[in-house]
């Protein structure tokens, strides 16, 4: 039976390069969700203020389903919605990354500050993880934070998980511990609510 492999999080944490590594590894097929909806027309709009498409998940699940016949996948995303079936998944690893690490990549790769800051708030708040849990199960969810890790380390980390060492998705990173929202939206320099 074929694998699936969930690569989850913030856009900009590195689930494509992730992705790239394990494939590699596993002699799997790379699906990268964002490039497959953008290439293939798999969404409903445009949202032209966070210059983003809306992916139909109706579409994305099948064309999952198509993929995923007869071969192991790894799939970059940053949502799980109604994508694929919990039993076909045989585990998420959701990507965590420093909120001002995040920032900043998000700033390099020309994201908005809007854009970019509403990733840092996803980010702060779990929402990738908590998005999958509610859609797989604790059981098949694990969080690596990759904020102080090379490529390598992430790859090897993802390996051990994949090959049955135990882990969790109880939470490893909770950002709110480490930074106050209004402090780090200050910090970022940001002067009002509408920049």
């Amino acid at each position: 039976m074929a694998r699936l492999i969930l690569v989850l999080g913030t856009p900009g944490v590195g689930k494509s390069t992730l992705a790239r590594g394990l494939a590699t590894k596993l002699e799997a097929e790379m699906v990268d969700l964002s490039t497959i909806v953008r290439q293939e027309g798999l969404y409903k709009s445009y949202d032209a203020t966070r210059r983003s498409y809306v992916a139909d998940e109706e579409l994305v699940a099948r064309k999952i389903r198509s993929l995923l016949s007869g071969r192991d996948l790894v799939v970059a995303t940053h949502f799980v919605g109604k994508i694929v079936r919990p039993s076909s998944v045989k585990l998420a690893l959701v990507l965590r990354l420093d909120p001002i690490v995040l920032y900043h990549r998000l700033g390099r790769k020309g994201r908005t500050r809007r854009s970019a800051w509403e990733n840092v708030e996803s980010e702060l708040v779990d929402v990738c993880l908590i998005e999958a849990v509610k859609s797989l199960g604790k059981r098949k969810v694990f969080e690596i934070d990759t904020s102080s890790k090379s490529r390598s380390q992430i790859v090897l980390e993802a390996m051990k998980i994949i090959a049955g060492a135990h882990g969790s998705a109880t939470p490893t990173v909770n950002w709110l511990n480490h930074y106050d929202p209004i402090s780090l939206w200050r910090k970022m320099g940001w002067k009002s609510s509408t920049s």
